[in-house]
């Protein structure tokens, strides 16, 4: 199933964004910093085969304009509520986040909870996360660090997933500058939820998908449990909670923007050391 894509108007700025498959709950994914919606297409394409599936590339990213906002959680959560109304998704809604993304699809509960069915948190990162995982770091984690925005001034475009120098730096600062006062969600959600984090190792759990499960759990009344006890949203401790994998590529540690980027077609964008 090859979806329809289309740009459409989202406050200041132009985004892609395609939809596949019908039906409901809609699955919502947000990609990481760094990363676009094709490297999604995959399991959009399967997920589409049981409902509709929306996958989008925020600016800067992909085809998307330039951003011309300071990138803050709750400006990419209003222009993801302009595009689904743009594109007439209506219902329910099961969001995933991948890394810096799982921040913003929280931040979009937060403001529209009546909507949101579940949420899948791949690897999310957290507004608490710097000072927890500073402690963890080794002299080449902070040197790594620090050449993070230099890495961005010199490298391409594609590295980059197609944003520009300019807003691809304006959303890592915005990043660096969240903090505890600025998490979503802290006390307020009761949703399914699938947090597909290794417990030890910190490393993403791929051994089963995670989205099947969290639309079907989110098809049936009444209150939500995970696929285990401690993934449970109707637990406000389990999500605010700083993750060590908040900042892992595809379950590998340190492999954030300041690292090299995937330079194939498909790639998935990356997670944050910071």
């Amino acid at each position: 199933m090859n979806g329809v894509t289309t740009m459409v108007d989202a406050g200041q700025h132009r985004i892609e964004a395609t939809v596949f498959g019908r039906g409901q709950p809609a699955v919502v994914i947000e990609p990481p910093f760094g990363g676009n919606a094709a490297a999604w297409r995959p399991i959009a394409q399967t997920m589409a085969e049981d409902t509709t599936v929306v996958t989008y590339d925020r600016a800067p990213y992909g085809a998307s304009s330039p951003a011309r906002d300071g990138r803050t959680p709750r400006e990419i959560a209003a222009d993801l509520d302009a595009v689904l109304q743009s594109l007439g998704v209506t219902g329910s809604l099961v969001l995933v986040g991948h890394s810096l993304g799982g921040i913003y699809i929280r931040a979009y509960a937060a403001r529209h909870l009546d909507q949101v069915a579940g949420m899948v948190l791949v690897e999310s990162s957290h507004e608490s996360q710097r000072p927890v995982l500073a402690a963890r770091f080794t002299p080449r984690d902070r040197l790594l660090a620090a050449l993070t925005v230099p890495q961005m001034i010199v490298r391409s475009k594609q590295w980059r997933g197609g944003a520009d120098r300019r807003s691809n730096i304006r959303e890592y600062r915005m990043f660096k500058r969240l903090g505890a006062a600025d998490q979503a969600l802290a006390r307020r959600a009761r949703r399914p939820a699938a947090d597909r984090s290794h417990p030890r190792a910190g490393r993403q759990d791929r051994s089963r998908p995670p989205l099947a499960g969290v639309v079907r759990t989110a098809r049936r009344p009444g209150p939500v449990v995970g696929e285990h006890p401690s993934r449970r949203l109707g637990q406000p401790r389990s999500l605010p909670e700083p993750r060590r994998s908040g900042i892992g590529h595809h379950g590998h540690r340190g492999r954030g923007p300041e690292r090299a980027h995937p330079q194939a077609a498909g790639r998935t964008g990356s997670g944050i050391r910071e």
